[in-house]
């Protein structure tokens, strides 16, 4: 008698051409790119942001914790991720063994408890940073902070569930991994899948709407309104992610049984981590503005050097701690020979003030509203 853990797990369908056994693809290799991606264009930005945040406004908040939290929690999504691959997502079915399928789909699980708590933080922190800076205060605007406030509470609600329906969605846990027991005490995973993405659309466009009125209101060019918009449109792409992944889940479980599951799992998993990325960059690239104005000039300093076969003296002058644009010797003159413009030295000489900006109920107000803000100054940055 033949042990079924060595059979494919799933017959050949006509037409097809089985390879079995083998839990190697070239789609596999995408999965790569997109890990990298995922991981360090956000980590990058996270670290820019922490450094920020410690050294130069020198103030840590919650959102920064929330975002620190969730990129962590992201790295173990990540190597389940990398735990599926290995076993064989992204190989069709039927050239896949079945210890290796049951596996893969053991790490698949392990993942899908994990997407909630890590989507959580992110779309927490971009919130809170929409309530520091738009609603302050809850009379300030009221409909921004009540919407705010309420797609958190109701975010933390529904994840909580949908982790929890997901945890016990078989009984015995084991028969939504291992297809040789019965799954007739199953609940459909594919529908709450689908429900969870089109509930991710509807929040991912509320939070890109969220803003666009206030910043409109801002007294700045027209051009950097536009330029601040766009910024949080990466939004659009969770939502066009989200969509991917509910075309995946529904052409691989409309009902209970899984129709090659470990081919499609491999889109919609890749898809699952572009979109928390998505998230994680939007958050982080509200303070790098700030951190351009204030390193900005040092950092071109350094790269110009980089790719100069010859630099002049004036530059390591310029670098040196008795001469910088914070003595009052320095000239006009050798500031421009330098790269520096006058509102370069009128910031380098409130360097220890912290970078605010002006809003108003228009969309300009004193900064003594906003001692906490992450990124006014990101307003005239963008």
């Amino acid at each position: 008698m033949t042990d079924p853990l060595q059979e494919p797990a799933l017959d050949t369908p006509p037409g097809a051409i089985s390879q079995f056994p083998t839990i190697h693809s070239d789609e596999q290799k995408w999965f790569y790119v997109c890990a990298v991606l995922s991981s360090v264009v956000p980590g990058i930005l996270l670290i820019l942001r922490m450094y920020t945040k410690i050294w130069i406004v020198r103030k840590v908040d919650l959102t920064d914790y929330l975002i620190v939290t969730a990129f962590l929690m992201f790295m173990v999504f990540l190597a389940c991720a990398r735990k599926c691959f290995a076993e064989g997502a992204g190989v069709h079915q039927w050239n896949l063994p079945m210890h290796n399928f049951i596996s893969m789909y053991y790490w698949f699980y392990i993942a899908q408890i994990l997407y909630a708590p890590t989507l959580f933080p992110v779309k927490t922190a971009l919130l809170l940073q929409y309530i520091r800076l738009f609603a302050p205060t809850r009379s300030f605007n009221r409909f921004l902070w009540y919407t705010a406030t309420s797609t958190i509470a109701i975010t933390a609600i529904y994840y909580t569930i949908s982790t929890f329906v997901t945890t016990f969605l078989c009984s015995p846990r084991e028969a939504y991994w291992n297809p040789l027991l019965s799954q007739d005490k199953c609940l459909n995973n594919g529908l709450l899948v689908i429900i969870t993405r089109i509930y991710n659309i509807i929040s991912d466009i509320i939070i890109l709407l969220l803003p666009v009125r206030a910043v409109w209101k801002l007294r700045i060019p027209i051009k950097r309104k536009a330029g601040i918009v766009l910024l949080f449109a990466i939004g659009m792409l969770a939502c066009i992610a989200n969509a991917m992944i509910i075309y995946y889940v529904a052409i691989t479980s409309i009902g209970v049984e899984k129709v090659d599951a470990s081919y499609n799992i491999a889109a919609a998993g890749m898809w699952a981590l572009a979109e928390i990325s998505f998230g994680m960059i939007v958050t982080c690239t509200f303070s790098l503005p700030k951190f351009i104005e204030a390193e900005g000039t040092r950092i071109r300093g350094i790269l110009s050097s980089l790719t100069r076969p010859y630099v002049s003296p004036t530059f390591f002058v310029f670098f040196s701690k008795k001469d910088t644009v914070d003595s009052p010797d320095l000239t006009l003159d050798r500031v421009s020979a330098s790269g520096y413009s006058e509102s370069n030295i009128a910031f380098a000489g409130n360097h220890d003030q912290t970078i605010e900006g002006d809003l108003s109920e228009e969309g300009v107000q004193s900064s003594a509203k906003y001692p906490s803000v992450d990124i006014p100054n990101s307003l005239n940055g963008v």
